[in-house]
C-alpha cells in the first residue's frame, strides 16, 4: 500500500516485459537523492498516489508465493517468464531431428529423455 521509489540507476526489475513500472512506481536518479526528492514526493497529489497504488494492487500478486491453484502468483509469473524464453527450435551442435519431428542427441536419445552430463545437487 505504497508507491515504490526506485533509487538504483542500474536496476533490472522482474517481469519487465509484463509490468509497466512507470504506472506503479517512481524511479529517481541516485545522483539526486536529497531534499529535491523529498520535495518532489511531497508535491504529488493524493489522488495520483492513490491511482499509482491502485495499479500496483493489480500486479502485486506477482510477488506472492501462492498455491499453484491461484491464477496469479510468483511461481506462475516465473514459469511464464521461463516459458517465454524457451526456444521454439533446438538447434545446436548436439541436437538433431528426425522425420517424425522428434529432437534427439547424437546418440539418438529423444530430448525428453536426456540426462545432464553431471549429477545435480
Amino acid at each position: 500500500e505504497c508507491v515504490p521509489v526506485i533509487l538504483s540507476d542500474q536496476v533490472e526489475l522482474p517481469f519487465q516485459n509484463v509490468i509497466d513500472y512507470t504506472e506503479i512506481s517512481i524511479k529517481w536518479p541516485s545522483t539526486s537523492i536529497g531534499p529535491e526528492l523529498l520535495d518532489y514526493l511531497a508535491s504529488i497529489p493524493d489522488e495520483v498516489i492513490e491511482q499509482i497504488i491502485g495499479r500496483g494492487r493489480q500486479v502485486r500478486c506477482l510477488w506472492v508465493y501462492a498455491p499453484d491453484s491461484e491464477p496469479c502468483s510468483s511461481m506462475r509469473a516465473l514459469m511464464w517468464e521461463l516459458q517465454r524464453k524457451v526456444r521454439q527450435f533446438h538447434q545446436s551442435a548436439e541436437t538433431f531431428w528426425l522425420h517424425n519431428g522428434s529432437v534427439v542427441n547424437r546418440n539418438l536419445v529423444e530430448f525428453a529423455k536426456w540426462k545432464p552430463p553431471m549429477p545435480l545437487p
